[in-house]
């Protein structure tokens, strides 16, 4: 059986060896799990530093509005599973900006990025940097035990 997933930012060659031999519907279950605990994660981090540790966010909304993005995942065609949660746009936000149809503008963005008279405040950049290391171990541990499980699960099925 092929490998769906890349296991390469685990770096576990027993890891990726166990994988490959569990059902791929299995793969993609124990593979998805972890990264949505993962991407739970970082959106914890980017809510820490929305809430004062990068922006200082005064009004709050934007804190809001990240609190209420759900993380979810989804497969690429490639076959990876990537994590994610939505950018609030400025209407989300409360901010509409009078003249335009559809404002797609983020705020987030803006502030990540900043523009021609505003510098940047890279809030989810940072999120990402400051936890890589850590988030890699604690993925690899977390598909270590996600693997097991699923093992123990098929062979008592299979009893």
């Amino acid at each position: 059986m092929a490998t769906m997933f890349d296991m390469k930012m685990v770096g576990d060659k027993g890891l990726r060896l166990a994988m490959t031999k569990l059902p791929g519907e299995v793969q993609a279950k124990v593979m998805r799990g972890e990264v949505r605990k993962s991407t739970q994660r970082l959106h914890t981090e980017v809510l820490l530093n929305l809430s004062g540790r990068v922006l200082g966010e005064d009004t709050g909304r934007l804190v809001s509005a990240y609190e209420a993005q759900k993380v979810k995942t989804k497969k690429t065609p490639g076959g990876s599973v990537v994590g994610f949660f939505k950018i609030p746009t400025q209407p989300q936000l409360g901010m509409p900006r009078p003249g335009r149809k559809e404002d797609k503008d983020h705020y987030g963005m803006i502030q990540e990025f900043g523009q021609p008279d505003q510098p940047p405040r890279p809030f989810m950049r940072k999120a990402v940097n400051d936890n890589e290391d850590r988030e890699h171990k604690r993925m690899g541990d977390g598909l270590g035990k996600g693997v097991t499980r699923a093992w123990k699960r098929l062979n008592r099925t299979a009893a």
